[in-house]
């Protein structure tokens, strides 16, 4: 499955020796050279002797030991190469932003590294780190506060603040506006305006429409992490707030959205499907203080009062003037007990 099985850098028995990726074996082994440099007194030998007393404890922590390992030597050889990769990596993550500096690589690592089928034992790792940094629990201490800094770092980094989908927002008074292009209009013109006017500018959504979004993403992915990203900002957008399809109704009624599939059961998949395995800072999203405008509105309960009292009472023109009957029909009562309350002030007292 997809969801276990890394895009980057394979880590254990699992996925090792997998053609596609030699180029992150290529790049173990210049991680791998950089340690000996920066350790020239350790030597290759001693980190193979050091693995090789555990290895076949290591080896039975894998259910199913890959068929690309038989060899107890080609199975230490992994454990020594890959558990030195990520010590290097969680001790000086800024040395693999510099050999990849897009926005999504580094991140894309992290990923790789939490992945439940892309692990060697913790034993293994401590093991080497002793042999670098020397013996004691307050080296294990920073192995473990290595790997939690490196873990922390991503995980905020899954989703930004979210907002409702169009239908919750509708529900708390929220009303949606198309905006008409000019020459200062571009499509991440989003706003939030007073009063709980949300004014977006027109997409055509077509065939053509998720291919172009996905290749302007997959381009903003090879930034660097201090550029923005507009498109994916949006995409974040448009993904909150078009969760089904009655939320594509409501942006298709106010015109924001011109669907030309003729599904917007499709529109929903295709809005669902930008965001996926795309990598964001959240420092810069650009709709952060819109996301904060927008979820203080909601949470007030007058604004969903007021937008239920609409639905209840103005939703339809029979219901309209249903409505206006009934206060048509109180103000003709209070003007009638009033007119009779005159006319017994009115009348003289009898004597």
């Amino acid at each position: 499955m997809k969801a276990y099985e890394p895009e980057m850098v394979p880590i254990g028995p699992y996925h090792h020796d997998k053609l596609k990726f030699k180029k992150a074996e290529e790049l173990k082994l210049r991680y791998f050279d950089s340690l000996l440099q920066r350790k020239p007194e350790i030597q290759v030998e001693h980190y193979i002797s050091a693995i090789e007393g555990i290895a076949k404890r290591a080896r039975d922590c894998y259910a199913e030991p890959s068929m690309n390992l038989d060899s107890a030597e080609e199975f230490t050889d992994m454990l020594v190469l890959d558990g030195c990769f990520i010590i290097e990596v969680i001790r000086s993550p800024q040395l693999y932003e510099r050999t990849f500096p897009a926005r999504s690589s580094y991140r894309n690592l992290q990923r790789d590294l939490i992945l439940l089928e892309n692990q060697i034992p913790a034993f293994v790792l401590c093991k080497l780190f002793e042999l670098v940094e020397g013996e004691g629990p307050e080296q294990h201490m920073s192995l473990m506060e290595h790997l939690l800094k490196f873990c922390l770092v991503f995980i905020p980094e899954i989703y930004p603040r979210v907002i409702p989908p169009a239908s919750e927002l509708k529900d708390a008074n929220v009303k949606f506006h198309n905006k008409e292009y000019d020459s200062n209009t571009s499509l991440f013109d989003v706003k939030f305006e007073c009063g709980g006017h949300l004014v977006m500018p027109i997409l055509i959504v077509d065939d053509d429409t998720e291919s172009l979004l996905r290749n302007l993403i997959a381009y903003e992915q090879l930034f660097p992490e201090d550029q923005p990203a507009y498109v994916v900002d949006y995409a974040i957008l448009l993904d909150c707030l078009i969760n089904t399809s009655k939320d594509v109704q409501i942006h298709s009624g106010k015109g924001i959205i011109q669907n030309m599939l003729g599904s917007d059961e499709a529109v929903v998949e295709i809005v669902n499907r930008l965001t996926d395995k795309v990598i964001f800072n959240s420092d810069s999203f650009m709709y952060a203080d819109l996301f904060r405008d927008i979820n203080v509105h909601h949470q007030k309960r007058w604004n969903r009062a007021v937008a239920a009292f609409h639905r209840d009472y103005f939703s339809t023109p029979w219901a309209y003037i249903a409505f206006m009957g009934a206060l048509l029909l109180l103000f003709l009562t209070v003007a009638q007990t009033i007119f009779s309350a005159l006319q017994v002030f009115d009348k003289p007292p009898h004597h």
